[in-house]
């Protein structure tokens, strides 16, 4: 009867374990499911604070442009009011007074010069190398001209070749 009452007492507990183990996998899950949500939320609405930002500069650049897009309409308009003014009070200019002033313009504009400086990087040890190698000198030449070991030369020259 004992050993009848402790195979059932251990088959019994083999199904608690087995129930507990169940009940800790659904609940990592779970947990694993809520958490990944959590930072699918977050990921959200940093994009939704971007476009909103993205919005108003987008709205501030429109309104500055119809701003300037005004002003420059206004402007030409004072300048059509005012060129028949100007056309009423003056005669008819001749040409060699146009003449002269196109000339000073065209003489008084001086563009801006335009330097451009090189800029030149120093070799690498590599580069170097497979310089004086392509030149034609020797394994030993290449070593004594830039302080190496003859090795050092061999494998740079080995390794440049390969790839």
């Amino acid at each position: 009867m004992t050993s009848f009452l402790l195979t059932f007492s251990l088959i019994l507990h083999g199904f608690t374990i087995m129930g507990f183990l169940y009940l800790y996998r659904r609940f990592s899950v779970q947990q694993d499911t809520e958490f990944l949500e959590k930072n699918m939320r977050e990921v959200e609405d940093v994009f939704q604070s971007y476009l909103l930002e993205l919005k108003d500069e987008n709205e501030k650049l429109l309104n500055i442009l119809a701003e300037n897009g005004k002003n420059g309409i206004e402007q030409e308009e004072m300048e059509q009011k005012t060129k028949p003014i100007l056309n009423e009070e003056r005669t008819e200019p001749n040409q060699a007074s146009l003449r002269k002033v196109k000339d000073s313009v065209v003489n008084s504009y001086n563009p801006a010069e335009i330097t451009v400086t090189d800029k030149v990087e120093e070799m690498t040890e590599e580069s170097n190398v497979m310089l004086l190698h392509k030149q034609g000198l020797t394994i030993e030449e290449i070593a004594k001209q830039l302080n190496k070991g003859k090795t050092e030369i061999e494998l740079l020259i080995k390794f440049h070749s390969s790839t």
